[in-house]
């Protein structure tokens, strides 16, 4: 009798290749950057990009935001704006350069105090003011009024400090030393403010009580014309 043959099953096929998707995947990602690098080139039409935007916001447009951010409820650190002023030291060569010029504003001194970031105008009283009063006398007006025409147009805080010497004053107007500087103090603060400074200014003053804080070098008459004097004080800020 004949053998049966064996049945052999045919060959399976290989999987196919599928490396070339890794080339394939590089040159799409090739032109699109090259078609958008001419794009980026050419000339945009608004028109045009307005509807592919709008296309695009439609399709992607979130209805609820996922994560809702809002402020922190226990925050107790009160927020602080800084506004930038009018820079100090380029306000000081100008009022400088002013009374340099100017023989009827003699005596007139300008300090930077770094310290307390703020610039010192000191105006002598003999200068402002009829003797031992608080009226501004003719030279006192043109003094102030070229003075004005320096800080007419900052932002910058101001306030007015009066000073007087440690001779006592006593008057029907002026019974201390006290109401003598206050009433000056008043007086080119108000002339300052009519003119138009930014406002609220303070008036103070510290009447004889720094004028052992005076440079030692001085003379003794050197001191006393020095307490005699108001100061415009600009601060570093709004």
């Amino acid at each position: 009798m004949a053998k049966k043959k064996k049945s052999v099953a045919p060959p399976q096929p290989e999987p196919p290749n599928m490396a070339w998707l890794l080339t394939f995947a590089d040159l799409v990602s090739l032109l699109i950057t090259f078609f958008v690098l001419l794009y980026s080139m050419k000339q945009t039409d608004s028109q045009k990009w307005a509807l592919i935007n709008g296309s695009f916001q439609g399709i992607f447009a979130v209805e609820k935001p996922v994560i809702q951010v809002r402020p922190d409820q226990f925050q107790t650190v009160e927020r602080v704006d800084i506004i930038a002023s009018d820079p100090l030291s380029y306000l000081r060569v100008l009022i400088e350069q002013t009374v340099d010029e100017n023989t009827q504003l003699a005596g007139i001194t300008v300090t930077r105090n770094r310290v307390e970031d703020t610039l010192v105008i000191s105006v002598p009283s003999n200068l402002l003011f009829v003797s031992s009063g608080s009226n501004l006398s003719r030279n006192g007006e043109y003094a102030m009024k070229m003075l004005i025409e320096r800080l007419r147009n900052i932002d910058n805080r101001l306030e007015v400090v009066a000073h007087t010497d440690p001779f006592p004053v006593s008057s029907k107007t002026y019974p201390t030393n006290w109401e003598l500087g206050i009433s000056r103090a008043v007086a080119v603060g108000k002339m300052l403010m009519d003119a138009g400074l930014p406002g609220p200014i303070p008036f103070t003053t510290f009447a004889d009580t720094r004028f052992e804080l005076a440079d030692p070098s001085m003379s003794r008459a050197e001191k006393l014309q020095y307490a005699r004097r108001v100061e415009i004080v600009v601060f570093n800020e709004k």
